[in-house]
C-alpha cells in the first residue's frame, strides 16, 4: 500500500491543517442535522478524506458509502441510478448511508438537475458529500443547499512535520536536501509529499531526487504555466503550447493556482527586482475571470507577463 493510502487520516485529529474548517465541519456533523456537504480546494488537500471521516463519524459502514469519481460518472442516468440504489434498505445494522462525490465540476448541468431534490429532501439518514477542485463550476442551486467547507494548501512547516514523522516510521533516511524538495515540489499538497516520499526514499543524493520530482513537475501543465509567468520570459507560442494543455480547465482554477504558486514565490525571493516582478504578475492575476468571457482574461493575463514590461 502507498504512503498516501497507508497514512489517511481516519479521524478528525490526525488531519493537518485547516485546523478552523476541519473543527467547524466536525461540529456539524456530530449534530446529524445537515445531510448535504460541499468540500472544496485544491488537489490532494484532504477532502475526499475529510468527506470519509464524516461519513464513518455519521455511523456509516464500509459497504454503505458509495464513493464516485465524477470524470467518469457524468450523466444524468447515472445519478439516476445512484438514486435508485437509495430505495433499497442499507447493508447491517447500520441505518445510515452516504454518496461522495468526486470531483463533482465535472457532472453534466442535466445531472445536477436531476440532484436538487434528492439533495434538498433526502431520505431519512442518507448524507451527501461533493467534493471539487473547481467551485466556480458548481451551480449555485446546489451550494445554496450544502453546508460549504472551502480548505486550503496545507502550511510548508505542517508538511515538513508529517514527512520527518513518516520518514522516521519507516525507517527512510533521506539524503541532504531532499526533504526540503519533497516538501516544496507538494505546493501544499500532504497526498503529493507522501508520493514524492514513496519515489525518493532511496535516492542517494539531492541530484537524482531532482530529476525524480522534474518528472513529476514536467507533467502537470497549470505547474508549467505557474513557472512560464514566473520567469516573465517566452515566447507567445509557447505560453500558446501551455494554454491549448489547459483547454479543458476552469480559467478561474487556473487563475488561483497562478496565485497561490507567485504568493509562495514571493515570499521566498530575496531581490528586489525579482519582487517588483512577482507583484506585477499578482496584479495580472488579482481580478476574478468571468466565466462568459471564456479562456479571454487568462490569455490576456498571460499576455501581459510577456508583453507587459517592468
Amino acid at each position: 500500500m502507498s504512503f498516501h493510502e497507508s497514512y489517511r487520516p481516519t479521524g478528525w485529529d490526525e488531519v493537518i491543517g485547516n485546523e478552523a474548517q476541519v473543527d467547524a465541519l466536525a461540529n456539524v456533523i456530530a449534530k446529524r442535522k445537515e445531510q448535504t456537504f460541499l468540500l472544496s480546494g485544491p488537489s490532494g488537500v484532504g477532502k475526499t478524506t475529510l468527506a470519509r471521516i464524516g461519513c464513518n463519524q455519521l455511523g456509516c459502514i464500509t459497504t454503505n458509502i458509495l464513493e464516485i469519481d465524477a470524470a467518469t460518472y457524468t450523466g444524468i442516468d447515472d445519478m439516476r441510478g445512484i438514486q435508485e440504489l437509495l430505495r433499497y434498505s442499507p447493508f447491517g445494522k447500520s441505518k445510515a448511508r452516504a454518496i461522495i462525490i468526486d470531483e463533482c465540476h465535472r457532472l453534466s448541468r442535466q445531472a445536477w438537475d436531476s440532484l436538487l431534490k434528492p439533495i434538498e429532501e433526502p431520505p431519512k439518514d442518507v448524507y451527501w458529500f461533493f467534493c471539487t477542485t473547481e467551485l466556480a463550476k458548481v451551480p449555485n442551486t446546489i451550494m445554496t443547499r450544502c453546508i460549504h467547507t472551502s480548505l486550503q494548501s496545507i502550511p510548508s512547516d505542517d508538511i515538513r512535520a508529517l514527512i520527518i514523522d513518516i520518514a522516521r516510521a519507516e525507517q527512510i533516511k533521506l539524503a541532504e536536501g531532499v526533504l526540503g524538495m519533497i516538501v516544496k515540489q507538494a505546493n501544499g499538497s500532504p497526498r503529493q509529499a507522501l508520493v514524492n516520499l514513496a519515489l525518493c526514499q532511496l535516492c542517494k543524493d539531492r541530484k537524482s531526487a531532482a530529476a525524480i520530482l522534474q518528472d513529476i513537475l514536467a507533467s502537470d501543465p497549470i505547474l508549467q504555466l505557474c513557472q512560464f509567468v514566473a520567469t516573465g520570459k517566452g515566447s507567445w507560442a509557447k505560453a500558446m503550447a501551455l494554454l491549448i494543455k489547459l483547454e479543458n480547465e476552469n480559467p478561474e482554477s487556473v487563475r488561483i493556482n497562478v496565485m497561490n504558486y507567485l504568493a509562495k514565490a514571493l515570499q521566498g525571493t530575496k531581490d528586489d527586482r525579482g519582487a517588483c516582478h512577482f507583484l506585477r504578475v499578482l496584479e495580472l492575476f488579482s481580478h476574478s475571470f468571468n466565466t462568459s468571457e471564456g479562456k479571454a482574461p487568462l490569455y490576456l493575463a498571460v499576455g501581459q507577463t510577456i508583453f507587459g514590461g517592468e
